[in-house]
């Protein structure tokens, strides 16, 4: 309906130039005569005219709302990604600073290290660090970030180590329940989790319960905090409790470590 208006608009234009062009050239006196006779068309024109400018006002006005909500998305979009900057510059602050407070408690010969690969073929239960035998890393140093153990060193080259983690299904650790004359197994399970077993029935443990390494078997030094008690399961026709332990960490989202040389 408005290109018919438009093009309607157009034509009588056209009619009422070519009116005043013929009076004028041949002097014929038709000017206020078409006048008069197209003087109700004007008012029609007016109205065109009006809608006609209404509608490109609209155009121009949708078109500045576009720009301006293009500029406000990326004010967003910036505003976003300097929050999420400064979200990860604060964890790494937090994890920087529980080294440190390690470092001091702990006598311990450390070495940091970065993680530089997730082993695909065994669900992030390995990892790859940028650190090897020519930094003095061993098979079997004891490996922990922020001050809790998260795995050992399965094996190295010149300048770079893997470490299998405590949830790796292979993977067992002595343990203790923190302030408890209580003694188990930490053990990995499918899914980057832990379970505390070779617990009697008769050993009182409740969740939020603290799990560190015992230090039994002297593979690894007492009292690395390991993770939490997280579900403890009376288990029918067993001397033993199934006890669900959380890593004090997220492994998946390991970036840095510390490797225990000696």
């Amino acid at each position: 309906m408005k290109r018919k208006t438009i093009t309607t608009f157009f034509l009588l234009c056209v009619l009422v130039l070519g009116i005043f062009g013929i009076d004028r050239f041949m002097k014929l006196g038709l000017t206020t005569t078409a006048v008069s006779y197209i003087s109700p068309v004007g008012i029609v024109f007016s109205n065109v005219g009006s809608g006609v400018t209404s509608f490109f006002g609209n155009i121009s006005k949708v078109g500045g709302l576009q720009s301006e909500n293009k500029d406000l998305t990326e004010r967003l979009n910036k505003a976003l990604i300097e929050i999420s900057r400064l979200s990860a510059d604060q964890k790494e602050n937090e994890s920087l600073k529980n080294d440190l407070n390690f470092k001091k408690t702990h006598d311990f010969d450390l070495l940091g290290a970065r993680v530089v690969f997730f082993d695909p073929n065994n669900v992030r239960e390995t990892v790859t660090v940028d650190v090897g035998s020519k930094d003095g890393v061993k098979i079997g140093n004891v490996v922990v970030s922020q001050g809790f153990l998260v795995g050992k060193v399965k094996s190295v080259t010149d300048h770079t180590s893997k470490i299998i983690l405590i949830t790796d299904t292979e993977s067992a650790t002595p343990a203790m329940v923190v302030d408890k004359n209580i003694t188990g197994i930490v053990k990995g399970k499918i899914g980057n989790g832990l379970t505390l077993d070779q617990v009697p029935q008769s050993d009182k443990i409740a969740t939020g319960d603290l799990i560190s390494t015992s230090g039994l078997g002297g593979d690894f030094p007492k009292g690395l905090l390991m993770g939490k008690v997280e579900n403890v399961q009376q288990v029918s026709g067993s001397i033993f409790q199934a006890i669900e332990v959380h890593p004090m960490i997220d492994l998946n989202k390991l970036e840095r470590v510390m490797v225990i040389r000696g």
